[in-house]
């Protein structure tokens, strides 16, 4: 609690002060007239529409100004009068409002949202688009425009990944980011469950059809959760904002993947409503593998020699709806449920020969055996989201409440059979059941207040409440009775928690006016608990980690950008790899967790120059380094 109390306070401060800050302003600046020009049907901001401040009386124009990005204009040092305001931009219709008054009781005229139509008819001679490139680079991430490269619109996730640079994505599905895997996915800036499985299931089953954008952030800012020392890549879905009914239909089809999907949004207003459906099957391949391996010691030499094959095969699903309320200009709500399913099967047989010999060569033994195994999983995660926005009178101030809580069930089962050729016998055998939940609920405050133009101080809280709870149920083969008997000892249970507390304060501002810097530093209470079937209840004492990150940013002629930044992140063990229970399964591959795992900690200091080429190529150049301690990493023992 007391991290929430610190954070809170902070907020309530900074929202008092920014308060007071505006009603002094108001005392000091006159004849200011603001507004925002938008799309009478999108409510998009049109940006550079040419906005004229016209004397009533005369027809004068004594005042003008130009829209800014986000369709933002403001007229300063505006004499007491009686003014009409024009606003034109080329394919909409014109637009004026007359009547506005500014005089010492009412020195600052907001106008709020000024919509323009469309105008019906198209331009045949002149067409004018302003597009985003297909790689945009911001100052604390990367962003790629899926939606913009038509190269991307087949295929899922993991096959955009693969175009997008720093990212690479091997033949299994597994991903990894500037070399490392340790990654934070987040779907639409928001965790799931769904990710803490099985990475490349999850990645298989969103087709890129459904993909807007994909953030790489190799230098997260303190807004951003400490966890994942490889940095975090963020998804961001497709957002349907047109008024009235409309979706779309993608369906595509391979010897190897196929994957379809269905969206309907329906828009009237202020309220709009979005489902979708999407499917993904990978067919079933078959993987081949060797191993030739040999063990010495003084008085042997051990090789062992296996040939094999698996057949392997993916399926799932993405379903959900949700909505958008624009509540009034200043308050948004919005939501989304959302069930998924991911699956896979793994077949797969080898033939093995163990050859011992003695210090001079000969041959001590000589055993040729097989082994034969099924694997099934599947997962069916439910996710549910709640967010609220509220803007103020001053740009960029905003206040934003977050509820996330993603639920999943968990079943798995194997099976596996090891047998001697000669003569014909089994001698291992044993097959086991695993049925578990996961459930992760995260609640955040964040809240940004504008100081200047071009200095912007970020805030918030943040709990994050995970749990996993499974049992494995494992029957063993008793070669005398040839019956399957439950295994007290291979069978274990996991009850493990951990709740995580975060606070954060941000700064973004131009230095020197040659520099963009954003600075900031995030602290996470991190408390586990866990009890291990067999082991008992295990202590993990809790700890607390400072975060800081800093990133410089300098833009030149021609979009060229050159980036410094510095990072500190880490990664938690989790309740696998505490688990001390010892697997022996498979016999000649033991398996066992460490409850004395720390977390792993990794800093790293980028530096990184991007320079667009053409209309959408860009070129990009990284150096890093980074450095780890307290690693976490599986390791193999001979025995």
């Amino acid at each position: 609690m007391k991290h929430f109390t610190i954070s809170f306070t902070v907020i309530f401060f900074l929202f008092t002060f920014s308060v007071y800050a505006q009603h002094d302003e108001e005392k000091k600046e006159i004849g200011k007239i603001t507004g925002r020009i938008i799309d009478s049907a999108s409510g998009e901001a049109i940006e550079y529409a040419a906005v004229s401040l016209i004397e009533q009386e005369d027809g004068k124009v004594v005042n003008g100004a130009t829209a800014d990005a986000k369709g933002m204009f403001k007229l300063e040092d505006v004499a007491d009068g009686n003014y009409s305001l024009l606003i034109d931009f080329i394919g909409y219709k014109k637009s004026e409002k007359k009547n506005i008054v500014v005089s010492k009781e009412n020195p600052n005229v907001v106008l709020g949202d000024i919509k323009l139509p469309n105008k019906q008819k198209t331009l045949k001679e002149v067409t004018i688009t302003s597009e985003k490139s297909i790689i945009e680079n911001k100052i604390d991430k990367m962003v790629y425009n899926v939606d913009k490269d038509v190269t991307s619109q087949s295929g899922v996730a993991s096959d955009v990944l693969k175009k997008v640079p720093q990212v690479s994505v091997d033949v299994d599905g597994n991903v990894e980011l500037q070399g490392n895997s340790n990654i934070r996915f987040l779907i639409n800036g928001k965790p799931s469950v769904m990710f803490g499985s099985n990475i490349a299931d999850v990645l298989q089953s969103i087709p890129s059809s459904q993909i807007q954008s994909i953030e790489i952030i190799t230098s997260p800012g303190a807004k951003y959760d400490a966890e994942g020392t490889g940095g975090i890549i963020n998804i961001i879905l497709k957002k349907n904002t047109a008024q009235g009914i409309n979706g779309n239909v993608s369906v595509s089809a391979g010897t190897r993947l196929e994957n379809g999907s269905l969206n309907l949004n329906a828009r009237k207003g202020k309220f709009g409503m979005n489902a979708y459906f999407s499917g993904n099957a990978q067919l079933t391949s078959t993987t081949v593998n060797n191993m030739n391996r040999f063990s010495q010691d003084t008085a042997s030499t051990s090789r062992l020699l296996q040939n094999g094959n698996s057949d392997f095969n993916r399926h799932g699903f993405q379903s959900g709806i949700g909505f958008d309320w624009d509540m009034n200009e200043k308050n948004n709500l919005n939501g989304s449920v959302g069930y998924n399913y991911f699956g896979n099967n793994n077949v797969g047989g080898a033939s093995r020969e163990s050859v011992l010999q003695d210090a001079s060569g000969n041959t001590l033994s000589d055993v040729n055996d097989a082994i034969r195994s099924t694997n099934n999983f599947h997962m069916q995660p439910l996710d549910l989201d709640l967010n609220y926005k509220k803007k103020f009178k001053k740009e960029d101030q905003e206040l934003e409440v977050l509820f996330n809580s993603s639920n999943a069930t968990i079943y798995s089962h194997y099976e596996q059979e090891q047998k001697h050729l000669s003569p014909d016998e089994i001698f291992n055998s044993s097959y086991g059941n695993i049925t578990g939940i996961q459930k992760e609920t995260s609640i955040a405050v964040n809240y940004a207040q504008p100081l200047t133009k071009d200095a912007l101080l970020e805030t918030g809280a943040k709990t994050e409440l995970y749990r996993l709870n499974g049992t494995s149920d494992v029957y063993l083969l008793n070669t005398s009775s040839g019956n399957y008997d439950y295994s007290t000892t291979q069978s274990s249970a996991i009850d493990y928690s951990r709740n995580v507390y975060a606070e954060y304060l941000s700064a973004s501002f131009q230095l020197f006016k040659l520099l963009d810097v954003k600075a900031g530093a995030r602290d996470e209470y991190t408390e586990t608990k866990a009890d291990f079937f067999n082991a008992g209840n295990v202590t993990i004492a809790p700890y607390n980690t400072f975060v800081p990150s800093l990133v410089l940013s300098r833009t030149f002629k021609g979009n060229q950008t050159l980036k410094a930044s510095y990072s500190h992140r880490i990664e938690r063990p989790d309740g696998r790899d505490l688990n001390p229970f010892l697997n022996v399964s498979d016999p000649k591959n033991i398996t066992t967790g460490n409850p004395n795992l720390h977390p792993e900690i990794g800093d790293k200091i980028e530096l990184g120059y991007s320079q667009p080429v053409a209309k959408k190529g860009n070129i990009t150049t990284t150096l890093f380094f980074r450095g780890n301690t307290n690693d976490i990493q599986s390791y193999t023992r001979y025995y």
